[in-house]
C-alpha cells in the first residue's frame, strides 16, 4: 500500500514560472470515470502498455502496477524520494526518476531496480526517456543560492551508468517529447529545444511572446502546448511556428497535453481543468469532471485516455 504525503514538488515548479470557442463533438460524450485507488498518495506519473496494463509513480516513492484497467493495484517501493515520471522502453525495460536526483531501472516490469542517480541530490528530474538502446536523457531543475527552477538536462551514452550536463538551454524545463522519428523536444521559458541525434546537438525556436509552455505533443504536423496561467498555443507546422491561444479568464495551471488524432486533443491541470480541441487546438472546450481534482499526467493507450493526480485521483475516459 502506497503512504499518503504531501507532493509538492510539481505545484512549486508550477506555481514558480510567470509569463509566462467553445465546439462539441461525439469524442466528448463519453464522461469521464473514477478508478478506485488504495489511498490519497498524490500521483505525478503514468505510463499505460495496454488497455489493461498500467503502471503510476508517487510522491512516496512507489510504483504501483494494475493489469485490470485500475480495478485492483499492487506497489513496490523504488526509493523513499518522490518519483516524478514513468517511462517504459518495452515490456520488462522500465526507467524512474525524481527527486534528489533519483534515476532507477527495472529490466522486470517494475518488481525489482538499479540506481542509476545522479550524484547531485539537489536536482528534481520531471521527465525521463530512453532515445536509443544506450542513450538516457533527464530534464528537470535545481536551485542555487542566488535563482530557484534552474532548468537541468543530464544525458547518458551508457545507460545511466554515467551521466553529463548539457549546456544550459533556459530555465523551468518542460517535460520531454519523442516523437516517432526519434526528434527529442522540450519547453523552457520562453523557448522549444529540438534536437535529431538523440540530444547530442539542439537548436532553439522562439515561442509567441515568450511565454511559459510546460507540455506539448505532436501527430504529423500538428502540435499543441499548455503551460501556466492558462497558457495554451497550437501549431500547424510542426513546431516551427506556434500561435498563441486565448481562454477567458482562465489563469490554470497546465500539467499534461494530450493529442488523440491531427484533430482532437486533450490538456490538463490544476484546480479541475481539462480542455478539449476537435480542430488542432485553434478552439477548446472545457469538459466537466466527476469530481474536484488537481490532475498532474495524462497517456492514451488504445481507446482509452487517462489521467493522474493529487489525493489518489485516477480517471479514464473512452477516446475513438
Amino acid at each position: 500500500m502506497f503512504q499518503t504525503l504531501t507532493h509538492q514538488t510539481k505545484k512549486l515548479l508550477l506555481t514558480a514560472l510567470l509569463p509566462g470557442l467553445i465546439m462539441t463533438s461525439a469524442a466528448t460524450a463519453q464522461t469521464w470515470q473514477v478508478v478506485d485507488f488504495p489511498n490519497l498518495d498524490n500521483l505525478t506519473g503514468v505510463s499505460f502498455l495496454s488497455p489493461d496494463t498500467g503502471y503510476v509513480v508517487s510522491s512516496s516513492g512507489k510504483i504501483a502496477r494494475t493489469t485490470d484497467a485500475g480495478k485492483t493495484w499492487g506497489g513496490v517501493q523504488v526509493t523513499s524520494a518522490s518519483l516524478e515520471d514513468v517511462f517504459f522502453a518495452n515490456p520488462t525495460t522500465v526507467y524512474v526518476c525524481g527527486a534528489r536526483g533519483g534515476v532507477y531501472k527495472s529490466e522486470d516490469g517494475g518488481r525489482t531496480w538499479k540506481n542509476r542517480s545522479m550524484n547531485d541530490t539537489s536536482m528534481t528530474l520531471l521527465s525521463i526517456r530512453r532515445l536509443s538502446p544506450q542513450s538516457l536523457m533527464v530534464l528537470g531543475m535545481t536551485r542555487d543560492s542566488t535563482r530557484s527552477n534552474i532548468g537541468v538536462a543530464m544525458r547518458s551514452t551508457d545507460d545511466g551508468l554515467t551521466w553529463k550536463a548539457l549546456p544550459s538551454m533556459g530555465t523551468s524545463y518542460g517535460e520531454m517529447l519523442v516523437t516517432p522519428d526519434k526528434t527529442v523536444r522540450f519547453l523552457s521559458w520562453g523557448g522549444l529545444h529540438t534536437s535529431n541525434d538523440f540530444g547530442a546537438t539542439w537548436h532553439d525556436t522562439k515561442l509567441p511572446d515568450g511565454k511559459p509552455g510546460r507540455v506539448m505533443d505532436m501527430i504529423g504536423r500538428t502540435a499543441i502546448m499548455a503551460g501556466n496561467f492558462g497558457q495554451i498555443a497550437h501549431s500547424s507546422d510542426g513546431g516551427k511556428t506556434w500561435e498563441q491561444m486565448s481562454l477567458p479568464q482562465e489563469e490554470s495551471h497546465f500539467t499534461s497535453a494530450v493529442l488523440i488524432n491531427e484533430h482532437e486533443g486533450y490538456i490538463a491541470g490544476l484546480a479541475s481543468r481539462v480542455y478539449y480541441t476537435s480542430d488542432g487546438g485553434r478552439k477548446w472546450v472545457r469538459e466537466p469532471l466527476p469530481r474536484a481534482c488537481d490532475l498532474i499526467a495524462m497517456t492514451k493507450v488504445g481507446n482509452r485516455l487517462w489521467a493522474v493526480g493529487a489525493d489518489g485521483i485516477v480517471l479514464w475516459k473512452k477516446i475513438k
